[in-house]
């Protein structure tokens, strides 16, 4: 598959629906890696996501190709991992079976990372190899030099932190 045209685009508090049926989604995709569990309702539920329109160090991005929807981003200011309250976090990162292996991942997330220039850290669970080696690459792509993740242990689960400053992006 080609993709042609990718948007990605800050979402609006009336979209707030259209992220609650993607991260049904997500979190399915990811609930053999987390050990998620549905809750009585049949859902899995993201307690956190009505922040994203409330406060201001939170921001929700959705994701398009050619018109059609296939994915989301959330960011947000400060590390929950630890006390950096001045590093961007890529907190969820989807990208819908479809789209991915076509660039569409890659593209947003630099977007992004240009968008909001300065420190940035992506978290995955180490467990997560096919995450972690995405973005492994994407990252590597943007600064055009290899980036190691560093191991933490936090919350209670094990950590590939990547690090990184976007400013100093190379363009090719």
């Amino acid at each position: 598959m080609s993709v042609r045209n990718i948007q990605i685009v800050q979402a609006r508090s009336d979209q707030q629906p259209i992220f609650e049926q993607l991260m049904e989604l997500y979190a399915y995709d990811l609930s053999e890696i987390f050990k998620l569990d549905l809750k009585d309702n049949g859902r899995f539920t993201y307690e956190s996501l009505p922040l994203y329109w409330t406060e201001p160090h939170r921001i929700p991005f959705l994701i398009w190709v050619d018109q059609k929807l296939a994915g989301f981003a959330l960011i947000q200011r400060g590390s929950p991992i630890e006390l950096t309250p001045d590093i961007w976090d890529v907190a969820e990162f989807f990208i819908m079976r479809k789209f991915r292996r076509t660039g569409t991942g890659r593209t947003a997330a630099h977007w992004i990372w240009s968008k909001f220039p300065g420190s940035w850290q992506v978290r995955v669970l180490a467990t997560n190899q096919k995450a972690s080696d995405f973005w492994q690459n994407a990252i590597t792509d943007l600064i055009k030099e290899p980036v190691t993740p560093v191991r933490k242990l936090a919350n209670g689960k094990d950590w590939f932190v990547y690090r990184f400053d976007s400013a100093f992006a190379k363009s090719e």
